[in-house]
């Protein structure tokens, strides 16, 4: 049976603590948007995905990380996935 799923990417940060010659992300304005915002784009994905994974810059430098994760979850994306680089894994995976 195929899988039906369709994945998502959320940008939730462009600043990052690792310093990739390859980096896509070199350059961009350095912003933060409100978590408020984030969960409304969150809620406009769910419309048409039904897995988000939070992309950055380093999604674990963001404190309301947890909280963002809450949120996709409560909207019912059945799969949650984080790209990072894994300095701040330790902190982040006990925050989650």
């Amino acid at each position: 049976m195929a899988d039906e799923s369709s994945r998502a990417t959320l940008q939730v940060f462009v600043d990052c603590d690792n310093a990739c010659v390859f980096c896509a992300q070199h350059g961009l304005a350095r912003t933060l948007d409100p978590t408020d915002a984030l969960a409304k784009r969150l809620r406009a994905l769910r419309e048409t995905h039904d897995e988000v994974t939070f992309t950055g810059g380093e999604p674990g430098l963001r404190d309301d990380l947890a909280a963002l994760v809450r949120e996709a979850r409560s909207l019912g994306f059945k799969r949650v996935g984080l790209q990072t680089n894994g300095r701040r894994l330790r902190e982040t995976a006990r925050a989650l």
